[in-house]
């Protein structure tokens, strides 16, 4: 699943460097948090930013557990708190999208991580789109739709080589499966050309592909 951790404030720029100072920070945090998400998202926290990092960290770590209904409760706690600070909320939300992923809520996490890449466009935000692709190349792994699963994880590569992303070791394992499963159905041939064709998409393009129910004519 591609669950992501956030930065630990405004300021940080660079998502390798943002995803461990987040989990420096919240990493003994989290843990109590996620026995209790309604009694934080109710609480008077002296600061809303780590409300928000904390919730999204139990929220990732109730998720990969497969505690769904607790995923949910933390990633909307998580939200409250970005609404309250007025900052974007681009990758909590793909986050929930996730979470519906689980629900087998195909359409809502469909809508949900489209929704994040046209933010993300707007904003310039390569890591929220690279998420969001990635999200929806699993989305069409969950469905069957290798070929597509293919073309969406090749453009996700080309642009997570382009910002010096690296993926966690969940949606790295997550995404070999689903590739081993795809080269089991398509062969070794159609899927390498799928994925070769993703990753030479330019960056309008990918996010074209992204946001289409089907895949573009050859």
């Amino acid at each position: 699943m591609p669950a992501r951790i956030i930065p630990t404030s405004s300021t940080s720029t660079s998502p390798t460097a943002s995803r461990l100072s987040a989990d420096q920070s919240a990493t003994g945090l989290v843990r109590r948090v996620r026995r209790s998400p309604s009694a934080w998202r109710t609480s008077s926290a002296p600061d809303l930013w780590p409300r928000l990092v904390i919730h999204n960290g139990a929220g990732i770590s109730a998720l990969a557990v497969g505690d769904i209904s607790a995923a949910r409760a933390h990633l909307e706690a998580a939200i409250q708190a970005a609404e309250a600070l007025g900052v974007p909320n681009l990758i909590v939300l793909g986050n929930l999208a996730d979470v519906q992923r689980a629900e087998r809520d195909f359409d809502g996490a469909r809508c949900g991580f489209q929704d994040v890449l046209r933010m993300a466009r707007r904003t310039d935000d390569k890591y929220a789109l690279a998420n969001a692709i990635l999200g929806l190349g699993c989305l069409a792994a969950d469905q069957g739709d290798w070929h597509r699963a293919a073309m969406l994880y090749g453009a996700e590569h080309a642009l997570v080589d382009q910002i010096g992303y690296r993926w966690n070791p969940f949606d790295a394992r997550r995404r070999q499966e689903n590739l081993d499963q795809a080269r089991a159905v398509l062969g070794d041939e159609q899927l390498q050309q799928a994925y070769t064709r993703g990753k030479a998409l330019s960056f309008d393009q990918a996010i074209d592909l992204a946001l289409e129910d089907s895949l573009p004519a050859t």
